[in-house]
């Protein structure tokens, strides 16, 4: 066995000590207990925080928020354990939560996790994580698998629900091959009519709820849509430019 080992072994035994634990972290009403050495060597946050002199670091407890207990009990296992707990139900949460609190080597462990498990249901929320965190890495493997499955990609709702930053990236992509522009604009054609769809829906549901509660104006017919319509343009490629403008802000 080597020293590595031995010494994992050795943090492996304090994970179920919980008698010579000195701090606590408070997340609504679960307490969990731990050992302040081991989160300040490998989490610059609660370096930080325990050399501070501030009220957490005299009371030995911090309490978080924006993030789970179960996640922070996995956190805390891998860092005593070295065991991990990353799964494709959990990786984009404790992606957050490691981020979040600074613990850098578990955000490497979390992306490589995320570059070897991109798949048709999750690349949109590992690609808008990505570009939150500016991961490099990330971005370029989701990317890459925006392009190699794009037929499946476009075929699917799950193309109408691109943002605009991925709309944008598949059809400036050299990698993307058509014959013509023609069914590229179309698809871009279909995307912005979709989402000014959205976007009139939510409107006119706003102002819905609005009148409701002013207990004055008619309910917003869905015809407001109108106003929102592009008016009759000559080309598709002038049709696509305006729609494309329209859903920008999306």
């Amino acid at each position: 066995m080597s020293i590595s080992q031995k010494v994992s072994n050795c943090l492996n035994k304090l994970w179920g000590d919980k008698e010579n634990c000195d701090f606590t972290v408070q997340i609504g009403e679960v307490s969990i207990k731990c050992h302040s050495i081991i989160l300040a060597a490998c989490s610059p946050f609660f370096l930080g925080l325990l050399r501070s002199g501030m009220k957490e670091a005299n009371e030995g407890r911090v309490v978080l928020q924006n993030v789970s207990a179960s996640n922070i009990q996995l956190i805390l296992k891998t860092l005593y354990t070295g065991e991990d707990v990353l799964s494709l139900d959990n990786f984009i949460e404790i992606w957050h939560a490691v981020d979040m609190l600074q613990f850098e080597f578990l955000v490497d462990l979390c992306e490589t996790f995320a570059t070897k498990n991109i798949k048709l249901e999750n690349f949109s929320e590992i690609f808008s994580t990505a570009n939150l965190f500016n991961s490099k890495l990330v971005l370029s493997s989701v990317k890459t698998f925006m392009i190699q499955n794009f037929e499946s990609i476009y075929t699917s709702k799950r193309f109408l629900e691109l943002s605009f930053d991925e709309m944008c990236f598949i059809v400036s992509s050299h990698a993307l091959h058509f014959n013509s522009e023609h069914p590229v604009l179309e698809l871009i054609l279909n995307w912005a009519e979709y989402k000014i769809g959205v976007r009139v829906s939510k409107a006119v549901n706003n102002c819905n709820e609005n009148n409701k509660k002013l207990k004055t104006l008619e309910p917003v017919s869905i015809l407001s849509y109108a106003s929102l319509k592009y008016t009759q343009l000559n080309s598709l490629e002038d049709k696509t430019t305006k729609l494309l403008t329209q859903t920008s802000i999306c």
